[in-house]
């Protein structure tokens, strides 16, 4: 499969609904438990969307370009350019990629824990959605993404690595 210079809007709309719809279901999801887990996700969600896109964004091949997941001209209006050959490589980036793994598990143990504390079929639907939103987004993301991606062509991305060696 060839390489994009700029990703397929389709492909940003199909992320930006399924993995941004992640995100403000998990948002509503944790608000089952209280204001103040809210609170604190929402300020762990910025700070990983900060984190991503100045030590990791800031060092992708599709900065200022349209990449899979739509910040990559939104980047550059805040963050200088950085060196692609350390995409994924430091322990900051790395820190950051751990982060971004936790926001998006959070909402489902926080889903689950929600349950436990009170049944609701609002809070069961909620988690359903999440979790087909979620496989929704990661699932095909192999195929729709990472073949495509010129920073796993070029073997910078940690994660692309993986799935070409692994078609």
């Amino acid at each position: 499969m060839g390489c994009y210079e700029s990703f397929p809007r389709a492909t940003v709309i199909y992320n930006l609904l399924t993995l941004g719809g992640a995100m403000v279901v998990g948002v509503i999801a944790l608000a089952q438990l209280g204001l103040w887990v809210t609170v604190g996700y929402l300020i762990l969600l910025a700070l990983t969307g900060y984190g991503m896109l100045a030590l990791i964004c800031a060092r992708c091949y599709y900065y200022d370009r349209r990449c899979a997941t739509g910040v990559g001209k939104v980047v550059a209006l805040f963050f200088k350019k950085g060196q692609e050959e350390e995409f994924g490589q430091t322990a900051s980036q790395k820190t950051v990629m751990l982060l971004l793994v936790i926001v998006l598990l959070l909402p489902l143990v926080g889903g689950v824990v929600s349950l436990v504390v009170g049944y609701s079929t609002l809070r069961l639907v909620l988690l359903m959605a999440l979790v087909a939103l979620l496989v929704a987004g990661l699932a095909p993301h192999p195929r729709l993404v990472c073949s495509h991606c010129k920073l796993a062509e070029k073997g910078c991305c940690p994660i692309g690595k993986l799935v070409l060696r692994n078609p």
